[in-house]
């Protein structure tokens, strides 16, 4: 009779184990909820993840047992604890047949207790501390010697670099509470990389030097995760595909270099300290695979070049106006052009400043904005171009035929401020003046007409000096806002050749954003294009990495604890017909995060160099 029992327990284990094995074959990234869905295809794949017969159920919380049979899972001791079983019983009378074995063997190794003598407390939350200390005694190490302590598990697992600081606060947010199998997946994944105490070899290659995991297990997960595929090659464990670069013939790898990276380098810089300092930044973004820089050069109705028409930007000295006594653009193309980089001179056309900065006397923005035409102004405590007027516009444009006349640059670039509000009573007297004239478009159309005028002069302006010189747009990611709230007809742009060579929208949303999800903006936008000869980049969000996106919903952690995101982007943009490139905001964001991010930003971009 008690082998009769035993095999039928043996059996239900069995069938349990496979039933999840056959339900979750199936599961792909987008029928699955959670932050660390990623982490939990990676982990199925190696076979030490199943989930439920509903799935990953990332979502819902999870219990002391169910915890216990995934650390057992992990460890890929499943077939060792129902042999021991029989022999090495727990004691606790409140674990469902199920999952004794896992329980017991996690009782006899001793990485896991009960809540008393014969109670394991298998209903109850199981917390992040707690799963923490089963993973700690995994890798050797010891509450019992004094290692750690169950209080301090979290602070313990980020000292030896299993969690990152954002991992620790979103851990400890739920301290003394259940947590949802998301979490638990996340802090396994960790785990993996982790070193046991005392050695060299973490556990993802302990359990392979043990033959839980097989080579193919290996080949399957690397295919999308590169993060584990870099591991595994670095430790020799997985040879490097001959054909791992994915790309794309002519493809920009670009790196966007703003005003707030210039004006950390300018201060009290003589020309050669400049030079150095700008030649270093561009050696990174060479030596990380990319091989374009598009540097902000008139951020603010101003210029880092000796202009006819703007004025020395103050972020050169801290004051509009003040000549440095040498080029900073000429140095940069320079640069660029001596390390095999191309440059693109970026313009933001309309903005004169967002801030309290004094205008120089000379700035013609000033007369403007004092003679009463309306060519300049004020919002609050913006100061902006008036894009209604043909003065303005004539001026915009002299100034681009300014640069490419004096410089080798490969490109002139717009960012993606246009018309700086909705409020339609600044423009009321301009638009009046249309009416009287004929005019019959509505105020909105209007607006985007005056910006449709001074794109088609500034590309014909760039073609009529130079053809081989690009102009393209970066505007907002999210299309119905360029139209409503910028006054820009992207989708005219996209369907004619008079406007154009590029559009790189800042698609700065993660795959599992609830109303912007990453490849279907992508694809929205790569299907707007129908002229052929304008190629698609894709802005990314470097910034992101490692920050909660509060308003993505559903995907608002997708960014933390990451390895591989852009890398995913990258991927996932060159499977479009008119991708052609991609363009990471922002230079500092990847080469001077904060301390807390710089092991994800090394990974991350790790993996870009390789791509």
């Amino acid at each position: 009779m008690q082998r009769i029992k035993l095999f039928i327990k043996n059996l239900m284990m069995l069938t349990l184990i496979l039933s999840i094995s056959l339900s979750s074959i199936s599961l792909s990234f987008a029928k699955e909820k959670g932050d660390y869905v990623k982490n939990a295809e990676s982990l199925k794949a190696l076979g030490l993840f199943l989930g439920t017969n509903k799935g990953f159920e990332l979502n819902r919380k999870s219990n002391r047992v169910e915890a216990a049979v995934m650390l057992v899972r992990l460890l890929g001791a499943e077939e060792t604890a129902l042999k021991e079983d029989k022999t090495k019983p727990h004691p606790f009378v409140d674990v469902p047949e199920w999952a004794s074995s896992s329980v017991s063997y996690l009782y006899n190794n001793e990485l896991t207790y009960g809540i008393s003598d014969t109670l394991y407390g298998s209903k109850n939350d199981i917390t992040p501390e707690q799963y923490m200390t089963f993973l700690l005694r995994a890798l050797g190490y010891s509450d019992k010697d004094g290692d750690f302590h169950l209080n301090n598990s979290l602070d313990f697992a980020h000292q030896i670099g299993m969690i990152n600081n954002n991992e620790l606060s979103l851990l400890k947010s739920k301290e003394k509470t259940g947590i949802l199998r998301d979490y638990i997946v996340m802090m396994s994944y960790n785990c993996l990389f982790t070193k046991m105490k005392n050695e060299e070899t973490s556990l993802l290659i302990s359990l392979t030097d043990k033959g839980v995991i097989s080579r193919k297990n290996f080949e399957n997960a690397s295919k999308y995760d590169n993060y584990l595929k870099q591991f595994l090659i670095e430790k020799a464990y997985l040879e490097e595909s001959k054909n791992v670069n994915n790309t794309v013939e002519g493809e920009i790898k670009g790196v966007w270099i703003s005003y707030l990276e210039l004006q950390n380098i300018f201060p009290n810089k003589t020309e050669a300290q400049f030079k150095e300092t700008i030649s270093k930044m561009f050696k990174n973004v060479k030596d990380a695979g990319f091989n374009t820089v598009f540097v902000q050069v008139r951020p603010f109705g101003d210029a880092i070049y000796p202009s006819n028409y703007f004025p020395w930007s103050y972020i050169i000295s801290g004051t509009e106006g003040v000549n440095p006594f040498y080029d900073p653009l000429e140095i940069m193309t320079d640069e660029a052009h001596s390390q095999g980089l191309k440059i693109e001179a970026w313009i933001n056309p309309y903005r004169v400043r967002n801030n309290n900065k004094a205008l120089s006397t000379n700035n013609q923005a000033l007369q403007w904005l004092n003679d009463g035409s309306n060519r300049v102004i004020k919002i609050n405590s913006g100061i902006y171009y008036n894009p209604a007027n043909e003065d303005v516009q004539n001026l915009i444009v002299k100034g681009i035929e300014e640069i490419i006349q004096n410089y080798d640059v490969d490109g002139i670039h717009f960012d993606d401020y246009f018309y700086p509000t909705t409020d339609m009573s600044f423009d009321a007297v301009d638009y009046q003046n249309y009416l009287l004239e004929g005019g019959s478009l509505s105020q909105a159309a209007w607006r985007r007409e005056n910006v449709n005028q001074l794109v088609r002069k500034v590309y014909k302006t760039i073609k009529s000096y130079n053809p081989n010189i690009k102009f393209g747009i970066s505007p907002q990611g999210i299309i119905s806002r360029n139209y409503n709230n910028q006054y820009i007809d992207v989708e005219k742009w996209l369907s004619s050749s008079e406007y154009i060579d590029y559009i790189c929208p800042q698609v700065y949303f993660g795959f599992n954003h609830s109303s912007f999800p990453y490849d279907k903006v992508v694809k929205e936008w790569n299907d707007l294009i129908k002229n052929d000869d304008i190629d698609l980049y894709i802005g990314l969000a470097a910034y992101k990495l490692g920050q909660e996106d509060a308003w993505a919903g559903d995907g608002k952690h997708e960014w933390i604890g990451t390895n591989d995101m852009l890398k995913r982007m990258i991927d996932e943009g060159r499977e479009n017909s008119n991708y052609k490139g991609f363009i990471i905001f922002r230079y500092d964001s990847l080469w001077n995060p904060p301390k807390s991010l710089k092991s994800q930003i090394d990974r991350e971009l790790n993996l870009i160099t390789l791509n």
